[in-house]
């Protein structure tokens, strides 16, 4: 998967169809979703963390939304929850 360089609604989207359907991630959504979650909660730099163009208020924005775009598609394929 190529990396974003725009981290947009669409972008969101996108990545949380393909986390359901396991491409590109096939542990699946809830996996992702937590990690999301512990992100977000997360006080220190998150772009300090991972290699990436964005700024710190872009990329947490871009998770928030991703974590809602997740939340959109529940109950998930194959999953209790």
């Amino acid at each position: 998967m190529e990396p974003l360089s725009v981290l947009d609604d669409s972008s969101a989207g996108q990545m949380a169809t393909a986390m359901v359907e396991r491409r590109y991630f096939g542990d699946g959504p809830g996996v992702y979703a937590d990690a999301i979650s512990q992100a977000l909660e997360n006080t220190g730099l998150l772009t300090d963390e991972i290699e990436t163009p964005h700024s710190e208020h872009d990329f947490r924005d871009f998770l928030r939304g991703l974590a809602a775009e997740l939340d959109e598609r529940r109950p998930w394929p194959g999953s209790a929850t």
